[in-house]
């Protein structure tokens, strides 16, 4: 294999780790809205309200937090592969 070849196969799965993170701090972004401010979550398909750690926040509202992370050092990684090119 080639390096080139390497390269796009890394970049394209990449990409698609990106996209699952952006929906991720979508989805999870709606359920946490729902939670906090509305104080309903029941959307059918899912059903939040249960704590996840000791601080008292809904479980959803971490799945943001690990989401928006994830999205910002993906972002970080692929921009810092498009200079070094």
């Amino acid at each position: 294999m080639r390096y080139d070849d390497i390269m796009i196969k890394q970049r394209t799965l990449l990409l698609i780790a990106l996209s699952v993170s952006i929906f991720g701090v979508a989805f999870s972004s709606v359920l946490s809205y729902r939670e906090l401010f509305l104080g309903d979550c029941n959307l059918g398909l899912v059903s939040c309200g249960t704590s996840g750690l000791d601080l008292g926040l809904p479980a959803c509202v971490y799945g943001l937090f690990m989401y928006s992370i994830l999205t910002i050092l993906l972002s970080i990684i692929i921009l810092n592969k498009d200079r070094s090119r």
